[in-house]
Formats: structure tokens, sequence, C-alpha cells
């Protein structure tokens, strides 16, 4: 069984959204995810998701994670 969702969203600043993205995420039933987090910030580490690096903004930031998506 593959992934049948990636979700990908930019990440700039702040430490509160991602963890509740990744809690909601986990409570999902029926679905197979996988998260996926574009920063600019080389300290941000969240489990549960998929890391990558670009230092550009949020548009190109969701075009960089798509290329990553396996869903």
């Amino acid at each position: 069984m593959g992934i049948d969702v990636s979700v990908i969203f930019p990440h700039h600043k702040g430490n509160t959204f991602v963890p509740n993205l990744i809690n909601s995420l986990e409570r999902t039933r029926g679905v197979t995810y996988e998260a996926i987090c574009v920063t600019s910030s080389v300290d941000a580490n969240y489990k549960g998701c998929r890391m990558v690096y670009s230092n550009c903004g949020p548009a190109m930031k969701r075009n960089v994670g798509a290329s990553y998506a396996v869903g």
C-alpha cells in the first residue's frame, strides 16, 4: 500500500503550528500520508515529517516540496 496524500507546507518561523499539524495528521484514520516541511530554518527539526531545506519564498517552497512528494 502506497501513500495516499502528501501534505506539503512551508515553514519560516514559529514552533507551534508544525507539532499541531503533525498531531492532527497522526489522528487521521484510513489515509496513508507523508508530511513534508520545507523550511529556511537550519535549526528546525520536527518528528513525524520529512524536513527539506530551501531558502526561498512560500510558493517556491511548496514547489520544492512537491518535487519530494510520493503521494
